[in-house]
This record gives structure tokens, C-alpha cells and sequence, in this order.
């Protein structure tokens, strides 16, 4: 279910920064992830540091998957253009 959202990585491959500068800042959700052995906390903010997300999964496959859902489905819902991940 994951796999075409996953698979669309044309634009990390642009040369000379190009991806930063195309980036719609004030549509884009800014996601750090905390990782620790046993679960992953995460947390999701937008430009104007507004918090509107914060979760924690455990650190394997069904939380990763859970994690992802969790995150396209917030995208989906709010509109947001674009993610960055920090983790």
C-alpha cells in the first residue's frame, strides 16, 4: 500500500541544491523522529513551529509501517506539499 508514495524519490536526486530551493516552506511538515532501542517518538510541526502531531511507535517493521501511514494520512488530510524528516 506504501510502495507508490515510497518509490517517488525524483527529486532527492536533483544536483546543486535544487531540491532546497523548490521546497514550499509554508506548506511543508517538518517531522523529527527520536529513535531509541525499544520505540520511536515522533513529532510533527509546520512552519510557524505548530505542533500537530506527536506519537510514539515501537522500533520494528509494524511500527515503521504504522509510523508512515500515520504521516501520509496527516499529509492527505491537511494539504501539506511536502515532508522533511529529521531523525
Amino acid at each position: 500500500m506504501l510502495r507508490p508514495f515510497l518509490n517517488s524519490s525524483k527529486n532527492l536526486t536533483r544536483k546543486g541544491g535544487d531540491f532546497m530551493k523548490k521546497i514550499d516552506f509554508l506548506s511543508t511538515l517538518f517531522v523529527g523522529i527520536d529513535v531509541s532501542s525499544s520505540s520511536n517518538v515522533v513529532c510533527a510541526i509546520d512552519f510557524n513551529s505548530t505542533k500537530h502531531l506527536q506519537f510514539s511507535v515501537s522500533n520494528n517493521h509494524i511500527g515503521a509501517e504504522k509510523m508512515a501511514e500515520t504521516l501520509l494520512s496527516f499529509l492527505y488530510e491537511n494539504k501539506f506539499k511536502c515532508v522533511i524528516i529529521a531523525y
